[in-house]
Order: C-alpha cells, then structure tokens, then sequence
C-alpha cells in the first residue's frame, strides 16, 4: 500500500513540476513574444532603415565621385537663332548606366550590412523602454534579404524672367527583410537624391513647364 501511495505521490510531483514548467514557458514566449519582440522590432527597424539609407546614399555619392558628372554630360540644350530653347534633351541611356552602377553597389553595401549583422543593447531585450539602448551590446546575425528599386525624375521649375531651374534626380527604395527565429519585419527606406542642377537661361517652350518627368526605365534587383 505504502509503496503503490509513493508512486502516486511521485507522480502527482512530477505532473505539478510539469505544469510548472509548461506555464513558465508559455509565460516566457507569451512575453517574449508580446512585449520583447515589439521594442526589439522598433529598435531594429530605426537602425535597419538608416543603414539603409546610408548604404543607398554612400554609393550614389560614391559614384558620382567617381565619374565627376556634369549637367552637360547628361543632358543636351539647343538655341535657335533667336535665343530661345528649341528642346531640352536628357540623355536616358547615360543616365541609366549611371543608375545601374549606383543600384549594384547600393546592392553591394546592403549585403555587407546583412552579414555584420546588428548590434543590440542587452537591456532591449527585457522589454522595458526604458531599458532600451543601456548595457553592452550583443550582435544579432540577421539574415537580411535587400531589394532595391532604382529610376531618376527630371524636373522644370520656373527660376526668373527667363530663367528655368532644370533638376535630375535618382530615387531609390530599398527593402530589407529582416528574419530572426520569432518574427520576421520589412523595413522600406525611399532615398532621392539630386544628381544634376542648373539654370537654363532663355525661354523655355511650355512642354518642359509641366512639372516633374519620372521615367518608366527602373532598375529592380
């Protein structure tokens, strides 16, 4: 009797431990998952979307560096005898090479970012707002899937009596997904960046007066 007691003791503990655990654990994710993840995600995303934008920027900077660009290098003018602009002409293939060389190493720098991964402070990780960005930092390998979306915009914007103030712009999106073991976030990042700016002096035919050209040719990873 006292032995068949004994066993159902034991098992009654053990059951009990188990319970215990199992409602410890489901306290745990339940937290994790409802109060940890959303300031870890917040705080990722922030870090996420200006590393982004850096990687983005740095290589438009850098290429435009390199290539020393210059408005008539891109773009055409002609006069008539008069004085006044016959047309406008943006040279779309030189500006899409241009592009195509900022997009691969936009691609470049957000795939470098992916596999140094990103440093988080331990007191993010308790959920607290408060808490977070104190403690030494802990670095979270992400894996970081970036999708980038180029194209540039041309645009006319009156600038005086016979003065028109003619802009080129590149505009980049770049997409991050970020993939940890609980959640998953897309973080989206838009860049525009002026590549070309001068002041054309002469009166400018009403077409070029319509505001700002976006032009269909886009790069996509």
């Amino acid at each position: 009797m006292k032995t068949y007691y004994g066993k159902k003791i034991k098992r009654r503990r053990l059951a009990s431990l188990w319970l215990v655990f199992i409602i410890l654990l489901a306290t745990f994710l339940f937290y994790f998952v409802y109060v940890v993840s959303p300031v870890i995600t917040e705080s990722t995303r922030a870090m996420v979307f200006s590393s982004s934008s850096s990687a983005v920027s740095d290589a438009v900077y850098e290429v435009l560096g390199k290539k020393n660009i210059s408005y008539e290098d891109i773009v055409s003018v002609r006069y008539d005898s008069g004085g006044g602009i016959e047309y406008i002409n943006v040279d779309t293939v030189a500006v899409n090479s241009l592009v195509r060389e900022m997009y691969a190493l936009a691609q470049q720098n957000l795939n470098k970012m992916g596999k140094s991964g990103i440093d988080i402070a331990i007191g993010t990780f308790s959920g607290i707002p408060a808490f977070v960005g104190l403690g030494p930092s802990v670095n979270v390998r992400l894996v970081t899937i970036g999708a980038i979306t180029a194209s540039f915009s041309s645009n006319f914007k009156s600038a005086g009596i016979n003065q028109t103030n003619h802009t080129i712009s590149v505009k980049f999106k770049a997409s991050v997904s970020l993939v940890l073991p609980v959640y998953s976030k897309v973080v989206d990042s838009d860049t525009e960046i002026l590549i070309a700016d001068e002041v054309i002096v002469g009166k400018i035919p009403n077409v070029y007066l319509d505001g700002s050209k976006d032009y269909a040719e886009s790069i996509n990873s």
